[in-house]
């Protein structure tokens, strides 16, 4: 008998095994990949960039044992976030050693007390 236009033909039923051999959704190479673009922010990019090479190495060791995808993004992410990192500390460097130089020079112009006491006795 043929199905009616109003009827839902039958869903054969799902083994666990069979969802258990699927692959998972990129998910952690895609966050990956998202926190290793912020992590390219110029100051506030550190904290991402560190944590999009944490995510991108488990998304890594994930893919490698075969129960995700998305090897391409979750390579990207954290070379990203290893390139944001170093952008980042070099950022930071040279505001610290631009601070310091000023300072430094501001010191060193502030004029020097005299010596009253040699002018007196003359």
């Amino acid at each position: 008998m043929p199905p009616q236009p109003n009827q839902v033909p039958p869903v054969a039923p799902v083994s666990p095994q069979s969802v258990e051999s699927h692959q998972l959704p990129e998910t952690l190479a895609i966050v990956a990949l998202v926190l290793g673009i912020m992590g390219l922010i110029p100051l506030a990019g550190f904290a991402f960039a560190i944590a999009a090479i944490v995510v991108g190495f488990i998304g890594l060791s994930h893919i490698k044992k075969g129960t995700a995808r998305g090897h391409g993004m979750a390579l990207a992410g954290t070379i990203m976030g290893f390139i944001g990192m170093v952008l980042t500390g070099l950022l930071y460097a040279t505001f610290a050693l631009t601070f310091l130089s000023f300072f430094a020079s501001a010191a060193h112009s502030i004029p020097q007390p005299q010596n009253y006491s040699n002018s007196m006795t003359q």
